[in-house]
């Protein structure tokens, strides 16, 4: 990277030093741009590399979208964070949450034994 050559004539003040940074984050730009282009051209796409695989991608996603799995079972399965496995599922076809039971076949929450138990004579029929 060059150096910022200081003008024939300085300018009076700290503006000078502003102008040299400026110029440097310019050639930076340029740099940065031609090293991506020509990367392009090699073939090269740039970024980091996926942790999962499109294999991976896509078993994660119909584990998902069939209630298999939750995110964070599939993260665990293949050993990467649950954010990882939400980075790789497909919005657009990903199925919205719903629950895995029918609400109506759950218990429902009561307060007294069931007949065949009885009850206690001290709290009273329920």
């Amino acid at each position: 990277m060059r150096r910022c050559s200081p003008p024939a004539v300085r300018p009076a003040g700290p503006h000078w030093r502003a102008c040299c940074l400026a110029e440097q984050r310019e050639l930076i730009v340029a740099n940065t741009r031609d090293g991506l282009t020509a990367a392009r051209a090699r073939g090269g796409v740039g970024g980091r590399r996926p942790r999962l695989s499109a294999d991976q991608g896509a078993l994660a996603q119909h584990l998902y979208d069939a209630r298999e799995k939750t995110a964070q079972q599939i993260a665990d399965l293949f050993g990467v964070p649950g954010s990882t496995v939400y980075g790789h599922l497909d919005e657009a076809t990903t199925v919205p949450g719903q629950p895995r039971t029918d609400p109506s076949t759950q218990m429902q929450p009561t307060l007294c034994p069931p007949p065949e138990i009885g009850f206690d004579t001290a709290l009273g029929p329920c």
